[in-house]
């Protein structure tokens, strides 16, 4: 399935579109770059719509089949080639499950590490199935923190989007970073396709 297919043609006001913003990621971000992508329900969009960079640059982390495992492989990642920036792109509920503590790790260490957040404010593949059974999804949301006022708290540089032209500021930042980067991506939880179906 191809990662447009089944999706909503609308999303809310103050979030964007999950292909556009990784088109748009994609294209702005390093070609030279080690791509770590996180698993959750945004994962079939970003393999479709991101590049690895030469090979042996992606870093799977789905052998598990749990989230969460997304930021200690991009710490991997970057302790093994200092020289390659890093794009770690993840869902919120794995980030919050194992990428907060080890965001702050990347900013001890100074990696060069720029963490995409898809964020649903979900359990993405949860949110899918309740609302696949015609159930209230609502026990599958969450009203996370400010994830890039928390980002730059501990000492890295966040930013928050909920449009193209935010992300287009974000991405002329990375341009320019001299820490670990946060980009905090708003999506519509009723908006995203998903192969859990």
């Amino acid at each position: 399935m191809l990662a447009t297919e089944n999706k909503p043609a609308n999303h809310r006001a103050g979030t964007v579109d999950v292909d556009e913003a990784l088109r748009e990621i994609d294209r702005r971000f390093p070609v030279r770059r080690s791509l770590v992508l996180d698993a959750g329900r945004f994962f079939h969009h970003a393999a479709f719509n991101v590049r690895t960079g030469r090979v042996g640059s992606y870093v799977h982390t789905l052998e598990f089949g749990c989230i969460g495992l997304g930021m200690a492989n991009a710490l991997g990642a970057a302790a093994g080639d200092p020289d390659t920036p890093i794009l770690m792109i993840t869902g919120d509920g794995g980030f919050m499950l194992g990428g907060l503590a080890e965001f702050n790790t990347a900013v001890r260490y100074r990696a060069d590490v720029v963490v995409v957040v898809m964020n649903d404010r979900a359990y993405g593949a949860e949110h899918i199935q309740f609302r696949n059974k015609q159930m209230d999804p609502a026990i599958s949301t969450f009203d996370w923190p400010d994830l890039a006022a928390v980002a730059t708290a501990l000492g890295g540089e966040g930013h928050s989007v909920r449009s193209m032209a935010d992300l287009d500021a974000a991405l002329t930042a990375v341009e320019r970073r001299d820490r670990p980067v946060l980009i905090d991506v708003h999506l519509d939880p009723e908006a995203i396709s998903s192969p859990y179906h």
